[in-house]
């Protein structure tokens, strides 16, 4: 079964769950990272990732240090991330503002 078989039969169970009146308690939260994790840490790491791919693409050799360090840094991205229940809740520097 593929990726996208496996989310349409979710979706599909979700559907019927809020047809039949069953479904969970939805929550109406959302996360933002901090717009200085945006603009330097994932920035970077888009960078990086993308050398990368590249040199994935030229057939270097792999390097897993490498590549463990760009996990490392993405679970520090992870977990910079806030939860907010409203916009109104959100202070200013989770609000990105691109130049």
């Amino acid at each position: 079964m593929n990726i996208n078989d496996k989310l349409t039969q979710d979706l599909a169970k979700a559907v019927e769950q809020v047809i039949e009146g069953k479904e969970e308690n939805i929550e109406e939260a959302f996360m933002r990272l901090p717009s200085t994790v945006i603009g330097t840490d994932l920035f970077v790491l888009q960078r990086d990732l993308k050398d990368f791919m590249y040199s994935q693409m030229k057939n270097r050799d792999f390097n897993p240090k490498q590549f463990d360090d760009m996990i490392k840094r993405m679970e520090k991205i992870k977990k910079s991330a806030k939860k907010f229940n409203k916009a109104s809740d959100m202070g200013p520097e989770f609000k990105y503002r691109s130049n």
